[in-house]
């Protein structure tokens, strides 16, 4: 967190390091994300596969 306020230009040149880990971070939680709706995803196509079947 930035306590302290910087002018804009320190804000446009801020190391390429820094926003690589938040990329890092925003990729991590990205990927949980995805994995939980392609999960949800496969479960419901199961689901009416399976209902299909039966009915």
């Amino acid at each position: 967190m930035l306590v302290e306020e910087k002018p804009l230009s320190d804000f446009t040149t801020m190391p390429l390091r820094k926003f690589r880990s938040d990329e890092e971070a925003l990729s991590s939680v990205t990927v949980v994300a995805l994995l939980i709706l392609a999960t949800l995803l496969i479960s419901v196509v199961l689901a009416l596969f399976i209902l299909g079947m039966s009915g």
